[in-house]
Formats: C-alpha cells, sequence, structure tokens
C-alpha cells in the first residue's frame, strides 16, 4: 500500500500515512513536487528555477528553489533524488497519486472502447475514473511571478478536465447500452454543469431520462439548453435536438435494448462453493482483453469445471457475441477439439477444400466472444490448433478447464487447489461445502458439534470438492468421526504414485476406491452397470439395463453418487463412471452389461416405433434419449448391423426434423444396407433412399427408392411403400418429370383409398403427404383449385391424424397458392401459422422452408427491406443445417429482391449463385417459376446492359456460399 498520497483534483492535499502534510514555506513548495510528480525523470536545477520564479533574477531563483527544497526534503525527503545539478521524483512505487490513477483508468477505458470487450468492465473502469476526479487540476494553486509554470499549469488542467469530459459523455452512453439509467443520468447532469453548452451531452441525457419512463425531466433537460444556447450564444438548438425532443414530446422514442445474449451452458448441478479470491483472480484476466488464454490448472475432483461454469454465468453480457460451452471429455483425439467447437457455435464445415481450424477462425475472426474448453487434458494435442485459432480470431478469449498446462505462448494459469480449510469454520469454505452436502442427507447435522474431524476430513482430500462432497453423503451412515477414521485408514490418493493405474487417476483414484470400498455388493453391482450410460437416463432403464430400484436411485443421489438431471432422469459423476467402467471390466461383466444396454434400447426403439404417436411427440421422445441411442462400444460387427437396422425406424426423420447434418447418418446405413435382409432390408433401402433425396442426391436416391419400392410391396408393409412413393414424387420431380411424380402422388392416394379404417397413426400421417404433395404437384402447373382442393383435403386428414409437421406443411402449401392467386396478406397469414407449428415443434428444415415462403409474401406485399432481412436470416438457417434446396430458393428471391430495392448489380451476382448452385444439384427449373426466371433476366439485361449482366452473374457463379454470407 503507497504510504504518501497526493491528491490534486479538487482539493489540494498530501497525506502521509493518512495524516495530512502542511507546514510548507509556500504553494511553490507543493507545486514543485506534484510538477515532478507529473514529469517522473531528471529536471535541472536551472530549468525548475526558470519555470517556477521566472520573473526574478536566475540567481534569485535558484535560490529560491533551494528554500523550497529544504522545506520538502523534512516532508518527504525519501522521495526525491536531489543532487547540485539536478532533481527527480523516486520511490513511485510508494506514492499514490490521483493524476496518476485517473489517467490510468481513462487509458484503460480508452482500450476497451476501441475494441470489441466487456462494457460492465469498461463501466466499472470508468466509474474508478470518475470519482478520482473531484475538482479542476490544482485549482487553488497561486503561481505568483511564474506565467510559464501558469502556462504549464493551464493546459494541464484543461487536458485533464477534458478528459473527464470524454470519460463522463463515454460513462453515459454505456449506461444507456446497458440500461443503468440512474447513474447514467447522474453523469449526464455533472456533465452538463461542467459544460453547460455541450449540446451532444444534453442529448444523450434526454435519451437516458425517456428511457427510463421520466419524459417530463428529459423535456425540462431541452428547455434548459434553448434558454442557455439563446441567452449565451443567441442560437437554436441543432435539428437533431429538435427531432429528438419531438420524438419524446410525441411519445416516439425508441428505447434502446442491449443485443441478446448467444449462449450455450450446462447448469452447475449440486452444490457449488465459490471460493472469491480464485473467482477474483480469473476475473481480472479475462477483464484484460489481451489475456487472450486463461486455464484453470487443477487435478480431477477440484471443481474446474463448477468454476468455469459459474465464472461464464456471470460474464454472459460482457461478450458481444455471446458465451459457449465446448464439453470434450467425450472426444478420443485433439483432432476432433475443432469439431466439437463447431458443434457449440452451430457452424458446420462445408467446404471441403478448408479446414476445420480455417473454418472456425472464419467464423469467429470479427466475433467477441468467450469459450469455455472443458477437460483439455485429454487431448492436449489440440493446443496447437487453440494458438493458431487464437492468433485468427482477435477478439475472443478462451477459459480452460484441465489437469495439464496446453504449454502454449500467452497462456495464463490459475491453478487450483481445493477448497481453504484451514479457516475458522463459518468461514471456511470446504467445511461448509461439507456441512451443505450432509445436511441434504441428514438434515439435523451440526458442524459445530464435528467441526475438528470435519476439518480433518477437508485435510485429508486437501479441499478436493469431489472427495468432501463423495466423504459427505455418508454422514447418513457414519458420524464424522468414523468417515474420518476410515478415510485415514484407507486413503492416500494425493501422493499415490501407483504405476499399475493411468496417469489422469493418480490421485482421485484412491479417493474413488475408498468410496467404492463403502458400497454393499448389490451398489457395486448396480454402478458398474449404470456407467453404460454415456450421459444422464431415465429410472426405467436404469432398472432393466442395472437392475437399480427407484429407491436405490433415490439413495445414490441422496450420497452424490448419481446426479439428479430433472424430469426424473440421473446422470452417474464422469470420474465415478469411468472408475466404475473400469471395475466392470476388471471384474468380466463390461461385456454383458453392453450387451443388456443395447437390448434395452433396441426394444425401446421399436417400442416407440410401433407406439403410433404423431412424429413431433416421436422427435421429443428422442430427444430425451438420443445421446444413449447413439453408442455403438462392444458391439460385434452382427450386433452392430442389428442396431443400425433397429436406428434406421426412427432416426431418419428425427435427423431431417431437428437439422442435423445428415452424411454421417447416410455413411451409417450405407454400412449396413447389404447385410440387412427382409422386412429391414426394404426398410433401410427405403429410408436411405430418403436421406439421399433430402440432401438433394436425386438421381442416386431414384434407384434406390425404386428398389425400396419394390421391396416394401414384397413385405406387405403399405406404410412403407407410400413412404417410398411420396420420396419417388420428390426426386423424379426434381429430376424434370413432373407428370410421372404427380403419378406416383396418385398411386399413394389409390392406396389410401383401398384400405380399411385405420387409426395408425404414422399411416395416415403418410397417406395424409400424399394430398399436400398432390396439391404442390399440381400448384406447379398453375392449377390453382385442384391445387388447393388437395391442400385442404390434406390439412384436415393431418389434422385428424394429430400431425403437427403435416399440418404445416399443407399449411404453407395453402400459402403458396395464395401467393400465386396475389392474395399476399393471405398468404402471409397461412406461412405465419405454419411457421409457428414449425417452431412450436423444433422443426428446423421447415423453419427455413416456411420462413423464405414468408419473405416472399412480405417482397410481395412491398415491404421490400423486411423481405430482405428475412430472406438474409433464411440463408443463414439453411446453411447451417445444409438444406441445399431452401438455399437455393431464397438466393434466386434475394435476386428478385434486390432488383426492386434498384440494386441490380447484386441481383445479378445473386442469380449467379443460384445457377451454379442448381447446377450442382441438377435441378431443373420448375415450370411454375419459367416466367419468373425470364422476367427477372429481362429486367436485369435493361437495367444493366448485356455485358455489365453476364460479368455479374459469372461473379456471383464464383461466389461460395461461405464467403457470401461472412459479408451479409
Amino acid at each position: 500500500m503507497p504510504s504518501l498520497h497526493l491528491y490534486t483534483l479538487g482539493t489540494l492535499s498530501l497525506q502521509r500515512d493518512g495524516q495530512t502534510l502542511d507546514g510548507f514555506v509556500s504553494q511553490k513548495t507543493v507545486a514543485l513536487f506534484i510538477y515532478l510528480a507529473c514529469h517522473p525523470y531528471e529536471h535541472p536545477r536551472e530549468t525548475l528555477a526558470a519555470l517556477f520564479w521566472s520573473e526574478t533574477t536566475t540567481e534569485q531563483a535558484l535560490k529560491n528553489l533551494r528554500t523550497v527544497l529544504s522545506s520538502l526534503q523534512k516532508q518527504v525527503g525519501e522521495y526525491l533524488i536531489i543532487t547540485r545539478q539536478s532533481i527527480a521524483i523516486t520511490r513511485i512505487d510508494d506514492i499514490f497519486f490521483d493524476v496518476w490513477e485517473f489517467e490510468r483508468h481513462i487509458n484503460t477505458a480508452n482500450r476497451l472502447n476501441s475494441r470489441p470487450s466487456s462494457p460492465r468492465k469498461l463501466q466499472q473502469v470508468l466509474e474508478d475514473a470518475l470519482v478520482l476526479y473531484k475538482g479542476d487540476f490544482l485549482l487553488s494553486l497561486k503561481t505568483e511571478n511564474a506565467p510559464e509554470l501558469e502556462t504549464w499549469l493551464f493546459g494541464e488542467r484543461d487536458r485533464l478536465r477534458t478528459m473527464m469530459t470524454n470519460a463522463l459523455f463515454l460513462a453515459m452512453t454505456t449506461s444507456l447500452k446497458r440500461k443503468r439509467y440512474p447513474i447514467g443520468i447522474e453523469h449526464g447532469r455533472r456533465l452538463i454543469a461542467i459544460e453547460p453548452f455541450y449540446e451532444g451531452a444534453y442529448r444523450l441525457l434526454m435519451m437516458l431520462y425517456a428511457s427510463a419512463n421520466n419524459r417530463t425531466s428529459a423535456l425540462q433537460v431541452y428547455v434548459q439548453l434553448t434558454k442557455i444556447l439563446a441567452d449565451e450564444l443567441d442560437i437554436e438548438p441543432e435539428a437533431e435536438s429538435v427531432t429528438l425532443y419531438q420524438q419524446i414530446k410525441l411519445h416516439r422514442f425508441q428505447v434502446i435494448s442491449p443485443p441478446t445474449i448467444t449462449a450455450t451452458l450446462p447448469a452447475i448441478v449440486g452444490q457449488y462453493v465459490a471460493v472469491d479470491a480464485v473467482i477474483e483472480q480469473v476475473m481480472t484476466k479475462l477483464d484484460d482483453p489481451d489475456c487472450r488464454l486463461v486455464t484453470i490448472l487443477g487435478i480431477g475432483g477440484v471443481g474446474k469445471t463448477q468454476l468455469a461454469k459459474h465464472i461464464a454465468r456471470s460474464r454472459m453480457e460482457d461478450y458481444a457475441d455471446g458465451v459457449f460451452f465446448v464439453p470434450l471429455d467425450a472426444l478420443t483425439g485433439g483432432e476432433f477439439v475443432l469439431g466439437a467447437v463447431m458443434n457449440a457455435l452451430q457452424i458446420s464445415h462445408h467446404d471441403e477444400t478448408r479446414t476445420p481450424l480455417q473454418t472456425v477462425i472464419s467464423h469467429l475472426k470479427k466475433r467477441h466472444c468467450l469459450l469455455i474448453l472443458d477437460n483439455f487434458e485429454q487431448v492436449l494435442s489440440a493446443a496447437v490448433d487453440i494458438a493458431n485459432m487464437l492468433a485468427g480470431c482477435p477478439f475472443i478469449q478462451c477459459l480452460v478447464t484441465s489437469r495439464e498446462q496446453l504449454a502454449i505462448t500467452g497462456e495464463h494459469i490459475i491453478p487450483l487447489n481445493g477448497l481453504p480449510y484451514h479457516d475458522i469454520p463459518e468461514k471456511n469454505p470446504a467445511m461448509h461445502l461439507f456441512a451443505v452436502t450432509a445436511e441434504q442427507v441428514m438434515p439435523n447435522f451440526s458442524l459445530i458439534n464435528h467441526h475438528q474431524a470435519v476439518r480433518d476430513i477437508c485435510a485429508l482430500v486437501d479441499g478436493l470438492p469431489l472427495g468432501i462432497v463423495i466423504a459427505a453423503s455418508w454422514s447418513q451412515f457414519l458420524s464424522p468421526e468414523d468417515i474420518r477414521a476410515r478415510m485415514h485408514d484407507s486413503l492416500d490418493f494425493l501422493t499415490t504414485h501407483r504405476r499399475d493405474l493411468p496417469e489422469r487417476h493418480r490421485g482421485i483414484n484412491a479417493l474413488l476406491y475408498s468410496t467404492w470400498d463403502m458400497l454393499t455388493p448389490a451398489q457395486q453391482t448396480v454402478m458398474m452397470a449404470l456407467s453404460v450410460f454415456p450421459s444422464h437416463f431415465d429410472d426405467r432403464a436404469a432398472t432393466v439395463v442395472a437392475g437399480a430400484t427407484l429407491h436405490l436411485l433415490s439413495e445414490m443421489v441422496t450420497k452424490s453418487l448419481l446426479l439428479s438431471a430433472g424430469d426424473d432422469r440421473y446422470a452417474l459423476h464422469e470420474l465415478l463412471r469411468r472408475f466404475t467402467a473400469q471395475k466392470a471390466d476388471e471384474a468380466g461383466h463390461l461385456t454383458s452389461i453392453r450387451e443388456a444396454y443395447h437390448r434395452y434400447y433396441s426394444e425401446w426403439i421399436d417400442a416407440l416405433y410401433r407406439a403410433n404417436l404423431p412424429t413431433h411427440d416421436q422427435l421429443s421422445a428422442i430427444d430425451r434419449e438420443y445421446h444413449n441411442l447413439w453408442m455403438f462400444d462392444g458391439l460385434s460387427h452382427e450386433a452392430r448391423i442389428a442396431y443400425i437396422a433397429q436406428l434406421a425406424k426412427i432416426l431418419p426423420d428425427y435427423w431431417f426434423a431437428r437439422g442435423y447434418h445428415l452424411t454421417e447418418g447416410v455413411a451409417l446405413l450405407r454400412e449396413a444396407l447389404p447385410h440387412v435382409h427382409g422386412w429391414h432390408k426394404a426398410n433401410l433401402t427405403v429410408r436411405f433412399g430418403r436421406l439421399l433425396a433430402q440432401t438433394a442426391k436425386y438421381a442416386e436416391a431414384r434407384p434406390m427408392l425404386e428398389e425400396g419400392l419394390r421391396l416394401s410391396q414384397a413385405e406387405n408393409d403399405v406404410s412403407l411403400e407410400a413412404l417410398a412413393l411420396a420420396e419417388l414424387n420428390r426426386a423424379v420431380f426434381a429430376l424434370g418429370e413432373p407428370e410421372l411424380a404427380r403419378g406416383y402422388l396418385l398411386r399413394m392416394v389409390a392406396l389410401y383409398d383401398n384400405l380399411p379404417a385405420t387409426d395408425e397413426v404414422a399411416l395416415r400421417e403418410v397417406f395424409a403427404r400424399a394430398y399436400s404433395n398432390l396439391a404442390v404437384s399440381y400448384l406447379q402447373l398453375a392449377q390453382l383449385d385442384e391445387a388447393e382442393q388437395y391442400a385442404q383435403t390434406g390439412l384436415q386428414k393431418q389434422r385428424e391424424a394429430g400431425n403437427a409437421v403435416g399440418e404445416a406443411l399443407c399449411l404453407n402449401t395453402l400459402g403458396i397458392i395464395a401467393l400465386d392467386r396475389h392474395q399476399f396478406q393471405l398468404a402471409q397469414h397461412y406461412f405465419e401459422l405454419a411457421l409457428k407449428i414449425a417452431y412450436a415443434i423444433d422443426h428446423k428444415r421447415h423453419q427455413t422452408i416456411f420462413s423464405g415462403n414468408l419473405a416472399e409474401a412480405l417482397h410481395r406485399l412491398g415491404d421490400f427491406d423486411g423481405a430482405f432481412a428475412m430472406y438474409t436470416q433464411t440463408l443463414h438457417r439453411a446453411y447451417a443445417i445444409d438444406n441445399r434446396k431452401t438455399m437455393l430458393n431464397v438466393l434466386e428471391q434475394l435476386a428478385n429482391v434486390e432488383l426492386d430495392r434498384n440494386h441490380p448489380q447484386e441481383s445479378a451476382r445473386l442469380l449467379g449463385m443460384a445457377l451454379a448452385l442448381r447446377d450442382s444439384l441438377a435441378l431443373a427449373i420448375p415450370p411454375r417459376q419459367q416466367a419468373e426466371f425470364s422476367g427477372r433476366e429481362a429486367r436485369l439485361r435493361e437495367a444493366l446492359g448485356d455485358t455489365d449482366f453476364h460479368t455479374h452473374l459469372q461473379t456471383g457463379r464464383s461466389l461460395t456460399l461461405e464467403v457470401f454470407l461472412e459479408g451479409m
């Protein structure tokens, strides 16, 4: 702590160890010391004498200087270096000078404001600066017979005053953006009191009052402005001020809303005890925009992930483009880290000529966000990728949790050594964690009665949170003294050197063995079986796979052996899961456990397939179990094929609806297809063909679907037969054979008409889709009456079937019919209804299709800017899920919008991109759109001329969607 304090902004005061220094021979004595502090380097005596006594002789000036120095030496001599030739200030680190601190905060604020940074930190730094400025610099100082000193003083005073007024204005702006209106108003009142003619400050103050719903005060500020301008300057307010006044007066002022913050943060599960000192260390590092990589370093179970989640949640408003949690615990190698980052950011690697690193950098190079990279010790080989990512993305920060350093340039290490346990009980984080955990199983637990035993337990695990929680969970059965005794006898995990253990288990493993030894044989058996679940599971799965009763599951939750994941679901702590899986393997049980697991989920899939649920209900059921379904560990080739055949019953439609990229699914079905027979062969063939059609691979899909149709008929499965016909309609129509395509739909209707009454939802959904598709088919031929008839019939049948997906499709078709009839408001209504359903059931592909059609309705209604914004949003979403057909439609419609917005060059480039994409998909132009294509081209040629039209068209053909979207 500095012992000497210099206060010059406002009342002049020098304090030493809290005592005010006085008795100086003159004010120039103090002024000299302040001047030396403002210029902390050597000054020749003659220079200082001439500055402070410029109107006297040199001899007298030097004499006056000696007198002043004598006075200074008595008070603050240890802070001066005085020689016969020069004078300088010293021991700067032991001096607090309000000007230094003020300038430091202002410089920090300017640095933060010059680049994407935390608005919270910016406002905090500004507040710290402004609280120091209690008045103008050395305002009361008298400088007789020293005009040069006075000139310096006035310049310094004006410089600092300008810094302060700029800081006040920036603080007002930041307060407005963050909706901290009262403090912004306080700064505004202060600013106009200092600078009464600063009109921009008056406007900003009016906006703050208006945003705070205080119109009266906002209007009064304007009256104050007009009066002072008229009285003092004989001018009127600027037009911008008048406009703002009218907006506020007429209730037309729009309050500025802060940007929506994106975040993908999992919940903090279980008890969390904060260590303020560690949190402050991490926060300080992240508050520095030049600190790009912070690693929370510690052994397993020390609470690194919980700390990272806690910090991330407290900093959500600090990053303009969001906070993203990237779990790495399931990865098997460093080569998958960038893929995990892409998944967290919901970006996709489409361009095979670009590496994942290039894709990530392209996405993040202009963004301001925080990435939480959790459990990095498993993927240390990816450290170089992280270094390259940081180098290419100047505004992102990474918060890493790891058991081992990344060992790359710029890494800031925050060691996490467990919770402190040396303090008195009421201020002891480790003992507090033990107490709150014990109280969950023993409501009457008293820390006071057992504080020494609890303190010893915390010491035995060195404050390790996982060790404390596991130990405390046994309070239901053992006293803390007994727990301490058992741990003391069998636990030496902090210093273990067992060479038969993996490196990552040295330390926590002994604690896990201690926990294992405390379990009953029945509990051990259940824990080993539960280790097979890669993520959370429900009680029925635990009962069938692991033989766990609901009572036993609840008991395990109370002991912190299991985590409650909500909605009657449970999760095994990852460290315990790995440990118990190892025990299962050692005991020879792992194979039988995995067999039970896959048997259970095969039966679960079969039950869901036969449950006769509407599509959206089936999708919701899969949402809860998808992470458990996608697990192939321990399967033989034969068992793997059989399991894929089961997955093929439900997952292809799920991938499509949820917007998953289908490449991995296509590969999976392609792998199994040659090895299945009978009904599974028919189902897999149809589903595989459908995936190919949905990824716009129509030429490949067509023969596959034709084969699937033949096999479905041979198996006498009408539902599969209808699905094959529906997808053949899609593929054949896209390949330019509309009559044949419509024939497939008519065969579907004939199938339906010849069926007896059925309440099988899936079957009814498939046939109801035929009417919707027939409507589209007639629509393409401009036979609108027939199209509407089939669409209305399909809508009725979809509603009868309770199929929200089909209902939305029919509404969308009715919207397109309304567009073609120039009933644009009706079309908008249908599209909005369809889009509402798509969002309600989280059908991402339909969201992109319907929002694109809604944009067309807005375009037709004359809202060109609204249509452009919605098309742009749709294009980004379609790109994110690789929905190429929608991307094509949007590009073509964007070309129309840009043409109507009088941007013919942009329109031609968009048309070129669309034509290139259409060529790559081998899609013919539908008859319905032929006139539109011809008309658009004619307008572009007229606007640009043939030469420029072809130039911009070719430019568009050469653009990639990724590059184009980056510029939007």
